[in-house]
C-alpha cells in the first residue's frame, strides 16, 4: 500500500508532537507539586506596581479596571496597607502587623500615579509608596510634576527614591552610585520638604557598594526585586517584592499566599502554552 506525502508528513509531525507533550505534561505535573506542596507563611506581600492606565500599553501597565478590583478585593477582604515605616518596624523591631497585610509600591513615579492611582488609593483609604526617578520631574509629560508630588506627600502618599537616571547601580563605580543615590535623595527632599527614607534599586539591581552609600547617607531601607515574601529574617536593604500582573488569579495567589489560586494562575498559563505548540 502507497502512503501519500501528506500522510507520511502527517505522521512525521505527529511523532515529533509526542516529546513535546510528555515535556508538557511533567512539566504541568511538576507546577501541580509544586503548588499543593509550597509552604505558605505569614509573611507580607511587598506588591511592585508601576504604571496604571485604562487601556494596558506595555507589560508594565496595569489595566485602571483590574487595579480598582485588586483594591477592592483588598478593602472587602479585611487587607490592611502598611507604610514602608511600619514595614521597616516590623522587621527590624519585631513590631507586631495585622495578620492580613500588604504593601503597595509604584516604581518610576509615573503621571498616572497622580491621575488614576492616587484617587483609587483614596477612594479605598489605602497607604502606598511612589518610588520616583528624578530626572523625569518636570521634564517628561508622561511622569510626575514636582507640584504632583508635594500633593502627593501632603496626603500621606509616601515618597522613595528610584535614583536620577535609573541606572542599574550595580554595574556603576562607587562614585557614580553615590551621586545617583545621594542627588535623588536630595532632589525629593527638597520638593516635600521632610526625610525620603527609602529607595528602589532600579530593575532591582544592587551591590554592597549600593548597600552601603544607602545607609551612610541616611536611608533606612531599599527595595530589591527578589520574588518572594518579606519576614523578620529580610535584609533591610534588599527587601523583596512581588510584581503584580494583569492576571486576578496571580495576584489572589500572591496576597492570600494561597496555592489554590497559584494553580489556577499556572495552569492556566500551561495550556495556553500547550495549545500555542500544537
Amino acid at each position: 500500500m502507497k502512503i501519500s506525502l501528506n500522510q507520511n508528513s502527517s505522521s512525521k509531525s505527529f511523532k515529533w508532537k509526542i516529546p513535546l507533550l510528555v515535556c508538557l505534561i511533567l512539566a504541568f505535573s511538576s507546577v501541580m507539586v509544586f503548588a499543593f506542596y509550597q509552604k505558605f507563611t505569614d509573611d507580607i506581600p511587598v506588591l511592585m506596581y508601576h504604571s496604571v492606565k485604562e487601556k494596558k500599553t506595555s507589560e508594565v501597565v496595569l489595566t485602571k479596571k483590574t487595579f480598582d478590583k485588586q483594591l477592592k478585593y483588598l478593602k472587602t477582604n479585611g487587607f490592611k496597607t502598611l507604610t514602608l515605616d511600619e514595614l521597616y518596624d516590623y522587621i527590624k523591631n519585631g513590631k507586631e502587623i495585622p495578620r492580613k497585610s500588604v504593601v503597595l509600591t509604584f516604581d518610576d513615579g509615573y503621571k498616572d500615579n497622580y491621575e488614576i492611582v492616587y484617587p483609587l488609593l483614596k477612594q479605598y483609604g489605602f497607604k502606598a509608596t511612589i518610588f520616583v526617578q528624578t530626572n523625569k520631574i518636570d521634564k517628561d509629560k508622561h511622569f510626575l510634576t514636582t507640584e504632583q508630588i508635594k500633593e502627593l506627600a501632603k496626603s500621606g502618599i509616601e515618597i522613595g527614591s528610584h535614583t536620577v537616571s535609573h541606572q542599574d547601580l550595580a554595574t556603576l563605580s562607587y562614585e557614580d552610585q553615590y551621586k545617583e543615590l545621594a542627588d535623588s535623595k536630595a532632589t525629593l527632599e527638597k520638593i516635600i520638604d521632610k526625610p525620603v527614607k527609602y529607595l528602589a534599586y532600579p530593575y532591582g539591581s544592587c551591590n554592597e557598594d549600593s548597600k552601603k552609600i544607602s545607609k551612610e547617607l541616611g536611608y533606612l531601607g531599599a527595595i530589591g526585586i527578589l520574588d518572594k515574601y518579606t519576614n523578620k529574617e529580610s535584609d533591610g536593604f534588599e527587601i523583596s517584592r512581588r510584581a503584580v500582573i494583569e492576571d486576578m488569579d496571580n495576584f489572589l495567589g500572591k496576597v492570600e499566599k494561597n496555592n489554590y489560586y497559584m494553580t489556577k494562575y499556572k495552569v492556566r498559563k500551561l495550556f495556553r502554552i500547550i495549545k500555542s505548540k500544537l
